[in-house]
């Protein structure tokens, strides 16, 4: 293995060379690195700036010899070295920022053959994807599967002076050739003559690498809490992302692999009587340094949530829950106790309902998030759910668009769903596996926009919570009635999507409008009864 271009002193480097460095395992990219985030456009904006000698940043590595990091096996959608494939002791670069811009220069600049080539499935990167059109003269990220038009230069061919002639020579035949040959020639000694300030960061110190790693990305691209904590936590006995990658495999079957882990480090800030709201890097980490099985439990106590959830709630999977925040309360309540009564189990539902009504979380600072945390101690302790008030009546959510990642847009599912599964009991696990699997989708318009073009079509009362609305739509447009003995069956699939008689009719002669507005009444009498059983009011809407 070659050594490493940079050794001791900042140094500007050739981009070529640099890409050598990566291929040879020179430059390895730690995995407490944020994985590839990069879309289309920023990676044809950095080659852009790279045409017209713009600057792209300086790239910062920690070279070490005492500590082997997990570092990730592809870089760019490439296969690279791992640190345990060089010999003991040699000094290791592992790349602290940089690592998009690096990913997007490795992937699209190197040679590969076919199965090197296929894809990173990590990344989401295909490698050898980038061209340059030499007609329009830019960027151009090929579609996959396209074959590239002929005037497109692959530009991991730029560092390659064989392959390069070879496409030069293609371009003999094409009416404005000379031209076409000349920017070619133009953008390789572009690319060719390119440098980028390489600075290392000499140190043994873990802990002062990855202190670095989160001051220089605190404000980057979509770098938030998790990222750092990944990285201040990370040792080669402890490594935070392996772990919530566990997490989200245990928690899958019981549809909460997708919650994010920010909620979960949330919660463990809660136990320890920490801010909730407002992350703490360096406290939280140094809390699991200290306490690496307080995530073990964690996970048991989002189980038992999640059990709670499904069965009392409706609410199958994060994606129903109206607010986060009322995931890291629960998951804490069942840290202090893993067996609430039924009492319990009961105050905790009107705490849940009653925070999503009166838009308890919109808006929370840290003082609310810390009462909800009392409230929640108390409902524990066995001292009842707190007394529901709320100075302004709870106003109906179906005058306005559905959008289902509203709070009360997904209250109204969750009353659907229970009006479902009341109607056909036998159909409960069915119901909310079809809402777990299909997340928004769970949710149809009956009256689509090409039967009737109205803006009411995309208020609450048009939306019916169904794993087929074209079986719906048979049902309610066939006469069923007829058959004897037929009303009760009809009655009850009226009553599972809120369908009164008065709207049946309305439906059946097309008179949309009036459909929509005896189903608005339905939905408000069902949601009144339901707020008033909270003790709460409640204002219908006009």
């Amino acid at each position: 293995m070659s050594a490493p271009s940079f050794l001791e002193e900042p140094q500007v480097a050739y981009l070529s060379r640099i890409l050598e460095d990566v291929k040879n395992g020179n430059i390895l990219v730690p995995r407490f690195q944020r994985k590839f985030v990069w879309d289309d456009e920023d990676r044809v904006r950095l080659f852009d700036s790279i045409r017209h000698g713009i600057p792209i940043g300086s790239l910062l590595v920690w070279r070490t010899r005492d500590h082997q990091l997990d570092t990730f096996e592809n870089i760019g959608g490439l296969p690279v070295p791992r640190p345990h494939d060089r010999p003991h002791g040699t000094a290791v670069q592992y790349l602290l920022d940089g690592h998009q811009r690096l990913s997007t220069l490795f992937g699209a600049l190197s040679r590969c053959d076919d199965s090197a080539c296929a894809g990173d499935e990590e990344f989401g990167l295909q490698a050898g994807d980038m061209f340059f059109d030499l007609v329009e003269q830019e960027f151009v990220v090929a579609t996959r599967g396209k074959q590239p038009d002929s005037t497109w230069l692959p530009l991991n061919i730029l560092f390659d002076s064989i392959a390069l002639l070879k496409y030069q020579r293609n371009l003999v035949d094409h009416p404005d050739s000379d031209r076409l040959i000349e920017r070619v020639d133009a953008l390789a000694n572009r690319f060719r003559n390119y440098k980028i300030p390489v600075i290392p960061l000499v140190s043994d110190d873990l802990e002062a690498a990855t202190t670095t790693f989160q001051r220089i990305n605190s404000s980057g691209r979509h770098m938030d809490e998790t990222h750092m904590i990944v990285a201040l936590t990370y040792s080669k006995d402890y490594d935070l992302a392996a772990k919530f990658d566990r997490v989200r495999t245990e928690l899958e079957p019981v549809g909460w692999g997708d919650l994010d882990p920010k909620y979960i480090l949330a919660t463990i800030r809660a136990r320890a009587g920490n801010s909730i709201s407002e992350p703490n890097a360096d406290g939280t980490s140094k809390l699991l340094r200290e306490r690496p099985a307080v995530i073990d439990d964690t996970v048991c106590a989002i189980k038992l949530a999640a059990a709670f959830l499904r069965s009392r709630c409706c609410i199958p999977s994060p994606e129903f829950l109206p607010y986060s925040y009322q995931a890291v309360m629960l998951t804490y309540a069942f840290m202090l106790d893993e067996e609430p009564d039924d009492g319990r189990l009961r105050a905790l539902q009107q705490w849940l309902w009653t925070t999503t009504y009166t838009g308890f979380f919109r808006g929370a600072r840290e003082s609310d998030i810390s009462r909800a945390k009392e409230d929640v101690t108390r409902i524990m302790k066995g001292d009842g759910a707190p007394a529901a008030s709320s100075a302004t009546p709870v106003a109906s959510s179906l005058g306005r668009r559905f959008d289902f990642r509203d709070a009360r847009a997904k209250a109204l599912i969750n009353r659907l769903a229970e009006l479902s599964i009341t109607e056909e009991s036998d159909k409960r696990k069915s119901v909310l596996d079809a809402m777990a699997s299909q997340g928004a989708k769970c949710v149809s318009r009956l009256i689509g926009k090409r039967t009737w073009d109205d803006r009411a079509t995309s208020f609450g009362e048009n939306c019916f919570l169904t794993v087929s609305v074209d079986e719906l739509r048979d049902k309610l447009d066939k006469p069923l009635l007829d058959a004897p003995g037929g009303d009760g069956i009809v009655d009850g699939c009226l009553r599972a999507h809120a369908i009164s008689r008065e709207a049946l009719a309305a439906y059946r002669t097309q008179k949309y409008r009036e459909f929509l507005g005896f189903r608005r009444k339905e939905l408000e009498r069902i949601e009144q009864q339901f707020v008033e059983g909270l003790g709460l009011k409640y204002s219908r809407g006009e």
